[in-house]
């Protein structure tokens, strides 16, 4: 679990959506979004259980001092044909 506050990186963006779930996609330096941008944030949204945060592959690469927090698995998602390697931590309440 991870508390919060916490400074993760400042190229996250965070989504606060229904139901306390939390979204989380990485922004790259220059302002774009990486991988699938919003398209895969909100394929993660639609299953991220509340207070979870799910980041895909690419966003976990950037992370070093939390990776130990997050927990990895595969996910099949709409409109992406092959699963995906995703990670997910619960956030303290």
């Amino acid at each position: 679990m991870l508390d919060l506050p916490y400074p993760i990186l400042d190229y996250f963006y965070k989504l606060t959506i229904r139901n306390c779930s939390l979204a989380y996609l990485f922004v790259e330096k220059n302002g774009w979004l990486s991988n699938w941008g919003g398209n895969l944030a909100a394929r993660l949204e639609s299953q991220a259980r509340p207070r979870e945060i799910l980041i895909n592959e690419n966003t976990f690469q950037k992370i070093d001092r939390l990776q130990q927090k997050f927990s990895e698995t595969t996910l099949s998602l709409t409109g992406i044909v092959e699963p995906i390697k995703i990670y997910s931590c619960l956030v303290k309440s």
